[in-house]
């Protein structure tokens, strides 16, 4: 089993990908809690999805999705 701590660090993920980022910053209680060093790593999914953001920068980055619960309904207004 891999455990998977977003403690600054231990955050060993080049990219974290959320449902939208001010909402992140207020309901992502983990990500608050690993302090501000991973907000420069975190993107919106929706930037990653249109080619805006990059997810995996290789074959050994790592990303996180920290799901909100929100992305069908991003999807679904930018469709």
């Amino acid at each position: 089993m891999v455990e998977l701590s977003l403690r600054p660090t231990r955050c060993l993920a080049d990219v974290i990908v959320v449902d939208d980022v001010s909402q992140a910053r207020e309901e992502a209680g983990d990500l608050v809690m690993a302090g501000e060093t991973v907000w420069s790593r975190v993107v919106p999914l929706a930037d990653v999805v249109v080619g805006k953001a990059r997810g995996r920068l290789g074959d050994e980055s790592i990303t996180i999705f920290k799901s909100l619960g929100i992305a069908w309904r991003t999807w679904y207004l930018r469709s």
